[in-house]
């Protein structure tokens, strides 16, 4: 029971002693008096009432959004466990590729020196190709036309 109801109660009480006292007297304004105090102690005691509820209603959504935080939270949690797990073993398996392939690059070296150095050979023109040619992404854009020509009659 909170504030507004207890005044509420408080005030209909009040104005059911004035109805009857006003009812005994012949007094007209207390027993108007008394029935205006009963219908405001009514209000007041549902605006009690309604903010009660409203009350409980909020604490039930509060508990709702907090158990649904904790429930995503703890999803979270265990989804980072899972991929940081998975992480390690393909971080494991990328390591395990690249030492193979390093021992295999090594051998063929050892083993087929000329061929080797004719694929580094390729690799390099291809390199420098790619840095020098004028279709090559990584190019300079040509000058516009209109400049050479406009150099040309300087």
């Amino acid at each position: 029971m909170n504030e507004d109801q207890v005044d509420g109660t408080v005030k209909d009480v009040t104005g059911k002693v004035k109805d009857a006292a006003g009812g005994l007297t012949g007094d007209a304004k207390l027993q108007a008096e008394g029935k205006a105090d009963q219908m405001m102690g009514k209000a007041q005691d549902t605006f009690g009432d309604v903010k009660d509820k409203a009350g409980d209603m909020a604490d039930a959504a509060s508990d709702t959004v907090s158990s649904a935080a904790a429930k995503a939270a703890e999803t979270l949690r265990e989804t980072a466990e899972t991929v940081r797990a998975r992480a390690g073993e393909y971080g494991s398996k990328v390591q395990e590729v690249g030492a193979s392939a390093g021992a295999y690059v090594g051998k063929t070296v050892q083993e087929q020196p000329l061929l080797s150095l004719i694929g580094i050979a390729a690799i390099g023109y291809l390199i420098g190709y790619l840095a020098h040619s004028p279709s090559s992404p990584f190019a300079t854009p040509p000058e516009p036309r209109y400049r050479q020509v406009m150099r040309r009659w300087s």
